[in-house]
């Protein structure tokens, strides 16, 4: 998603112009122009950075790419980041899904989906997924090999581009700290859920970890909690099953509530 620095931002993931629904057929074609074998102007300025950073960081395996939270050179390489075995050890992705106790019924929308970790475990659930991102080479390989109920949409930086009373859960994990304007972000989401429909948000702590953006960069569960409460929704319930995340479950304020 955009953000004005000194939020973090994903280089590769601006000022896309792609079709806004695509389906898993019409991505398999996106992505073959090839890259220039020139890095870009802010790929070279984050490249020089990571070298400096890298000298004065601390040995040990701690500062890896993901754990940093500096963007890949390709979206191939934020791929293999996205997918590492290794994350299955602290994102506990059969724990998410437990705690989110779907339905065989409910349509889920992943927005931040990236490269499917959770929208292809969603999918074998669920009785239709929308992996949503604004990188359509990430949807493509969310795509690849997914089960046939899962469809790739690829959005706006500013709204996920989905259908009034659509969903019955809308699902954030690591995303909501990459958009600028989140309550006018909320409120283009809100009309998408169903009666009765949720929001999960997963994301990290707002302290010192060994992985996940600097504490600057991370968004404060609290402070999140009152957005949500601003923009017309409850806490319903929170997770502390996660190490180095938190896991909130909000629903409609009855005021709120679509008639």
């Amino acid at each position: 998603m955009e953000m004005d620095l000194p939020t973090y931002q994903l280089p590769w993931r601006t000022n896309l112009r792609v079709p806004r629904r695509v389906s898993t057929r019409r991505l398999c074609v996106l992505g073959k122009r090839q890259p220039s074998t020139q890095p870009a102007p802010s790929l070279r300025l984050w490249l020089a950075f990571s070298i400096l950073a890298a000298l004065l960081a601390p040995s040990g395996n701690a500062q890896t790419m993901h754990q940093e939270h500096h963007p890949p050179q390709s979206a191939e390489e934020y791929a293999r980041v996205l997918e590492d075995p290794a994350r299955d050890e602290w994102q506990k992705p059969h724990e998410v899904m437990m705690a989110l106790q779907l339905k065989s019924t409910d349509v889920v929308a992943d927005i931040g989906a990236g490269t499917g970790y959770f929208a292809r475990r969603f999918a074998m659930h669920a009785a239709k997924v929308f992996a949503i991102d604004i990188d359509p080479k990430l949807l493509e390989i969310a795509a690849k090999g997914a089960p046939p109920n899962l469809i790739a949409l690829v959005s706006k930086p500013d709204d996920p581009l989905l259908a009034p009373a659509s969903v019955d859960l809308i699902f954030f994990c690591d995303v909501l700290h990459h958009i600028q304007d989140r309550l006018a972000y909320y409120r283009r989401m809100t009309p998408a859920l169903k009666i009765g429909g949720r929001v999960v948000v997963v994301d990290f702590y707002k302290r010192p970890l060994p992985i996940g953006p600097p504490p600057e960069m991370k968004l404060d569960d609290e402070a999140l909690t009152a957005e949500f409460k601003q923009a017309g929704f409850l806490l319903l319930r929170k997770e502390t099953f996660l190490p180095y995340q938190y896991f909130l479950e909000f629903g409609r304020a009855p005021d709120h509530r679509q008639r």
